[in-house]
């Protein structure tokens, strides 16, 4: 899908209500139907790296880096199994000490490794040791992953050579909703890795369930809260396993994003209606993580965050045309 600058939808925000902490005037705006040719797909995810965003596309080029004034500088990642090359990449981690861009891609069993500077340059390959690797990220030093559809969520790995190689498995997938018995909806679990050096935790945090898992790396304890007003999907029990029932007007979330705020971690939902044309997000919740229990649910906000670049900040939206664009204040505008 091809983004471009939207006329009408900068006049839809400049009349808008916003947040008392962002102006509603965007600085830049990358999206829309008169843009400059830039082109990102649709469902795109974006991370912030340190003086750039990097958008992790559905299709080819997979790659694309964004500097802070909304130019796209380097577009690479072709479709593939050769160095550089991507099936499904995923997730994102950026090494600070090393200044490396890991790029999960579950679908080729591998983690690419990049070094950044004023642009992506490829190292190396890194063998995954399972085709389920969701995420990646470091904690003091030590490199965990996180799977999926496994009797445990979490690795622990070394690195050999150009491979991954599992030093330890740990944390057994579990949940809080009413069907947790099935193994099947356990495995929900699953969903986005975040390593918080603050707490010496790991976060694992459901992308369709809205659960936070907070987990000493070394297996000791494995808390689990809810995120307040998260609208799960129905599901229902289905012979052994079960089945997710959407109906024509429901409301339901997905957690589309882990961010860094200014002194936290960020958690941003997309909330989204089914329509005959299928879904669609009517807007975006931006959780605090908690330490233990649960915060207090968040209000309902036109745009998501990706991240902040000193007094401005930088927001996402997906529909009507997925659009990115740069704010002044630190909170994405408000509906």
């Amino acid at each position: 899908m091809r983004l471009t600058v939207s006329i009408s939808l900068i006049a839809a925000l400049s009349a808008a209500a916003i947040n008392c902490e962002a102006q509603s005037a965007p600085n830049w705006v990358v999206g829309g139907e008169e843009g400059e040719g830039t082109e990102l797909g649709a469902r795109a995810r974006v991370f912030r790296l340190p003086n750039h965003l990097l958008v992790v596309e559905r299709d080819a080029p997979f790659l694309k880096l964004v500097t802070p004034e909304g130019r796209v500088r380097q577009q690479i990642g072709r479709l593939g199994g050769g160095p550089g090359e991507f099936r499904q990449p995923s997730a994102v981690y950026f090494d600070l000490t090393r200044r490396e861009v890991l790029v999960v891609d579950g679908a080729a069993v591998r983690v690419s490794v990049y070094s950044l500077g004023d642009s992506l340059r490829f190292v190396r390959s890194l063998t995954a040791p399972e085709p389920s690797l969701e995420g990646v990220c470091l904690l003091r030093g030590r490199l965990f992953g996180l799977v999926r559809n496994s009797a445990t969520m979490l690795r622990e790995f070394a690195v050999e050579g150009d491979r991954l190689v599992v030093k330890r498995a740990f944390a057994e997938p579990r949940s809080l909703h009413p069907l947790s018995a099935i193994p099947a909806l356990r495995n929900e679990a699953s969903g986005s890795l975040h390593c918080d050096t603050r707490h010496g935790e790991l976060v694992v945090v459901s992308r369709t369930l809205g659960e936070v898992h907070r987990i000493d790396p070394e297996g000791r304890r494995h808390d689990v809260y809810a995120l307040p007003g998260f609208a799960v999907m129905t599901m229902v029990a289905n012979g052994g396993g079960f089945a997710a029932e959407i109906r024509q007007g429901d409301t339901y979330d997905i957690v589309s994003n882990l961010v860094s705020l200014a002194d936290n971690l960020g958690i941003v939902v997309a909330r989204g209606r089914m329509t005959p044309q299928g879904r669609r997000t009517v807007g975006y919740l931006t959780y605090t993580l908690a330490a233990r229990t649960s915060v207090a649910a968040p209000p309902l906000e036109a745009w998501g965050q990706v991240g902040a670049f000193g007094a401005q900040v930088v927001c996402l939206q997906e529909e009507p045309i997925p659009t990115l664009a740069m704010f002044s204040g630190r909170r994405c505008p408000s509906r």
